[in-house]
């Protein structure tokens, strides 16, 4: 299901449904530990491609990660969705925030400094990119403070 915003979309919520049975993109890693870079690549186009009209509407979701990317059913080019927009939120292309919001595995290091833009969602896209062609994050650690 796709939607477009119309004129009057500043004064209104939309919620769209869609159901997504191949779980999230997490099990699939799980189940298969690596992808094959067309695999990876299709994924994270689809991760990219929706990040990018999000950011083009000066939303930024802040917590990108193989949980919050859900899969069809379609086991050779399953279609991605993502949910969890509860961090996400409405910015200002002229001024940096300063929330820290995340999942350590997947934040940006400007996050941590509390001084970042929509691009905190691009290294979180890279993280994912790397776990799915090497089957591990790049910042590994045993509790949250070591990865961080």
């Amino acid at each position: 299901m796709e939607f477009e915003l119309g004129r009057d979309a500043r004064n209104h919520f939309c919620f769209c449904n869609r159901l997504c049975n191949g779980g999230e993109l997490f099990e699939r890693i799980s189940e298969q530990h690596t992808f094959s870079e067309r695999d990876a690549a299709n994924i994270i186009k689809q991760v990219l491609s929706a990040i990018n009209y999000c950011h083009q509407r000066n939303i930024v979701h802040r917590d990108l990660k193989p949980e919050n990317l859900l899969l069809d059913k379609d086991s050779v080019n399953p279609k991605v969705t993502i949910i969890d927009f509860g961090t996400s939120g409405v910015i200002d292309p002229q001024k940096k925030m300063s929330q820290k919001f995340g999942t350590p595995y997947y934040i940006a290091p400007e996050v941590l400094k509390k001084n970042y833009d929509q691009k905190c969602d691009l290294w979180s896209c890279g993280v994912i990119l790397f776990i799915l062609l090497c089957g591990y994050p790049p910042f590994n650690g045993i509790n949250d403070k070591n990865i961080i």
